[in-house]
């Protein structure tokens, strides 16, 4: 237990008592001892006027900004599909496009788990950039499969050529991502363990979001070209 008198609020002298215990298991412990530790002090001070006691829970408050995040990433996801939608004209393109996000999503809990970290307000962040800059990726490839389609090329050879000439800009794009996020994703600096988790969510789920997306979404788009002629 530790006791803090911080800046008067008011007018009024105001006392912090915060407590921590290693073990997670220790939680329900450790906040029945504070309502028990409040009740008491309630009931010797029946006398003080003007004394207002609260128990905050900062677990619950940053959960509830992690709920928020989520929705704010559900958010960016349906615009972005939006956004594609009207650039290409159809919403298979779209699709397509969209699939780097969620194998952005499984890289970062991967290096999370591998990394021993944990979800948190950082790394839920560090999910909102991954988006945008893995669905980058898949774009390049998207519209050039296009535009080498309809020059005549079969869906696979427009495709593999594809993928072949565009591997360069995506592995130099997130080369540079990944080595600008390093020193936050090896928690250097000051304060650097609070943001590592935001560092080691977009440079692990871009790479896991780049090797997916150089082989899934041109092989898909393949598909779908030869669905779409064997259709016509």
């Amino acid at each position: 237990w530790k006791e803090k008198i911080l800046e008067p609020s008011d007018g009024k002298d105001v006392v912090q008592i915060t407590a921590r215990g290693n073990d997670p298991k220790e939680k329900d412990r450790i906040v029945a001892e504070a309502k028990a530790f409040v009740k008491t002090f309630s009931e010797n001070n029946k006398n003080m006027k003007d004394v207002k006691i609260e128990i905050q829970n900062s677990e619950k408050e940053i959960t509830d900004s992690i709920n928020q995040l989520l929705t704010a990433v559900l958010t960016s996801i349906g615009l972005i599909f939006i956004l594609m939608v009207l650039l290409f004209g159809n919403w298979i393109d779209a699709f397509l496009i969209l699939l780097a996000i969620p194998f952005g999503i499984i890289g970062t809990i991967l290096s999370l788990t591998l990394f021993q970290s944990e979800l948190s307000l950082n790394s839920t962040l560090g999910v909102i950039l991954l988006n945008g800059i893995s669905v980058a990726n898949s774009i390049i490839l998207v519209d050039f499969i296009k535009h080498l389609k309809a020059t005549g090329l079969s869906p696979k050879e427009s495709a593999v050529q594809a993928a072949r000439i565009r591997l360069r800009p995506i592995l130099m794009t997130s080369l540079t991502t990944v080595i600008g996020m390093l020193p936050i994703a090896l928690g250097f600096g000051a304060g650097g363990k609070i943001l590592q988790p935001l560092g080691i969510s977009v440079s692990g789920g871009l790479w896991i979001s780049m090797l997916f997306t150089l082989y899934f979404v041109p092989t898909l788009q393949c598909y779908y070209y030869e669905w779409k002629e064997k259709r016509a």
